[in-house]
């Protein structure tokens, strides 16, 4: 908006997906189930996800990003 306020009541955020999920549901007064899971193991490449920026794809990710980062204080971990 152009406020640049987050305009959402709640945000699911996918690092805790199964809570917030049914947290949602919760406050819709929705019944829930366990959402489906999915093949996690089928990625060959187990790299630390930091490996796949440099520090000018870090930047360009904390600019466009950066009302998200902030609010959600998301960080790039160290491996």
């Amino acid at each position: 908006n152009k406020k640049n306020e987050l305009i959402c009541d709640f945000y699911i955020r996918y690092e805790n997906l199964e809570n917030d999920y049914k947290k949602v549901c919760d406050i819709l007064k929705m019944p829930h189930e366990n959402l489906p899971k999915t093949k996690n193991k089928s990625r060959k490449n187990k790299k630390h996800y930091s490996k796949y920026y440099n520090k000018y794809t870090k930047k360009i990710i904390e600019i466009i990003y950066r009302k998200e980062i902030n609010y959600f204080k998301y960080k790039f971990e160290k491996e």
